[in-house]
């Protein structure tokens, strides 16, 4: 996203109402339309027995059905920032991609009402982070408050050190171990009463020489009032695993990947293969991947590739998955692109998915349940089945393909249901011939043209009757 290219270009509680608004109509396990009401999270999140994904305080789990406005602190006024998290929410996201401190890191900049973060600046114009403005800062304070009124996820970058151009990192580094751990602290100190935060260190990069800096801002987490001590990495396109494999502070890993061969070696979902079944120890969650309305490596922000995407981070052994667009600095039609269909349709996946116990899924990377699957990255046919190994998942991406083979064997009885499922919009289309034998490869054909011109489908096999 941002750190490939540079780009100039929301007071009332209203808590109980969007907590019944955050569902939306969806397919449920019986395949009719279901208007289920999300449980209200209580916060803060910890991971699971597992370790495979995150649980409220009631122990129930919560998949983070994300979005990435990084901007909206200071790029929107009060109203406009609760105008678009209304609108997420209704749609099925339940986090929020924020920043602490805005992105383009310049003395000059400050937030719709006049006021910039830092009250003073070090020698070369670097912000002087023992100075913060109670100001610029009680907004973002509002703003988070808001959220945990609407039970909504933060993950809250602490200061963004990115890759190019004026950020946070010369900063950091700048105001050394001290000054950003004070930072840090009053930050969470100040947040203490919103529980509904996961934190996140770096951004867009590398820790590099900020890295005792990154350390001390973590260990000021850890130290402070706040109620939760979740934090993850946001590196450099790359998963947080690659950098901090034994990092006690991490208590969660996130993938950071392209479609591009070049991303360090592996698609998307290799990535979520490789921390759930070598990082088993920490759940992990897309955090960044390509973003709608972007093409940063050259392969389109399409909504296909939001699908791919989102069903790809999902069926690979992820907690969740962040989508984003060209929103994420906030254009000037940005109420039109919050409605761009790729948006919709990663929500589809969403709420399918918050109707079934989709943290009992268990990834296959191993050619197991589509045993004739050899191609890669975006063509890739991917399939994950529920641990009592009574549902089955495959998603098949819209890449010409006309079948897929599965193994039956996966199944613990007889398959009873059997049909495709349009993730653009959710319409079935029943597979007939059930029950099947779970005795050996079967064949399905793909039905040909999705709701939106595509040919990618969700085939949902289970052993229960319709």
């Amino acid at each position: 996203m941002k750190h490939l290219i540079y780009l100039k270009m929301c007071a009332i509680s209203i808590r109980l109402i969007l907590g019944l608004i955050f569902t939306g109509t969806f397919i449920s396990c019986t395949g009719k339309t279901s208007d289920k009401t999300v449980e209200i999270p209580e916060f803060p999140l910890k991971i699971s027995e597992n370790k495979h994904y995150l649980t409220d305080q009631k122990g129930r789990p919560f998949l983070i059905c994300g979005d990435s406005p990084w901007e909206i602190a200071y790029k929107l006024k009060q109203e406009e920032q609760l105008a678009y998290i209304d609108t997420a929410m209704q749609m099925g996201f339940n986090t929020f991609f924020i920043e602490a401190l805005h992105w383009e890191k310049d003395p000059a900049y400050k937030n719709q009402y006049g006021e910039s973060p830092f009250l003073s600046y070090l020698p070369d114009s670097m912000a002087d982070f023992s100075t913060p403005n109670p100001a610029f800062f009680d907004r973002l304070h509002w703003l988070i408050q808001q959220l945990r009124d609407r039970n909504a996820l933060i993950l809250l970058v602490i200061a963004d050190y990115s890759s190019y151009g004026p950020y946070w990192y010369d900063d950091v580094i700048a105001n050394k171990e001290t000054k950003c751990y004070d930072y840090a602290k009053y930050l969470a100190n100040l947040l203490a009463d919103c529980s509904n935060i996961i934190w996140i260190q770096g951004g867009d990069c590398d820790p590099g020489y900020a890295l005792g800096m990154t350390e001390a801002m973590a260990q000021a987490i850890l130290d402070s009032k706040h109620p939760s001590k979740l934090q993850t990495y946001h590196a450099g396109a790359r998963p947080s695993s690659q950098l901090f494999p034994h990092t006690t502070w991490i208590t969660l890993n996130n993938t950071y990947a392209y479609d591009s061969t070049v991303t360090h070696g592996a698609p998307l979902y290799v990535h979520a293969y490789h921390d759930y079944f070598m990082h088993g120890d920490k759940p992990t969650f897309n955090l960044e991947t390509g973003y709608e309305g972007e093409s940063n490596d050259g392969h389109g922000g399409l909504p296909s590739r939001m699908r791919r995407q989102v069903w790809y981070t999902m069926l690979a052994g992820s907690c969740g998955h962040m989508y984003g667009s060209i929103n994420w600095w906030f254009p000037d039609n940005w109420r039109e692109v919050q409605q761009w269909p790729g948006a919709k349709h990663v929500t589809f996946c969403f709420n399918y998915l918050k109707n079934k116990e989709w943290w009992k899924l268990v990834p296959d990377s191993g050619h197991y349940l589509i045993p004739e699957e050899y191609a890669t990255h975006n063509e890739y046919k991917i399939a994950a089945i529920s641990e009592q190994k009574d549902w089955l998942l495959a998603y098949i991406p819209a890449a010409g393909h006309k079948s897929v083979v599965i193994n039956l064997k996966a199944m613990n009885e007889e398959i009873n249901t059997a049909r495709w499922i349009d993730p653009t919009n959710g319409k079935v289309n029943e597979i007939s011939g059930t029950p099947f034998i779970n005795n050996g490869n079967k064949q399905f054909e793909v039905p040909g043209k999705n709701g939106f011109g595509d040919d990618d489908w969700v085939l949902e096999l289970s052993t229960k009757k319709k």
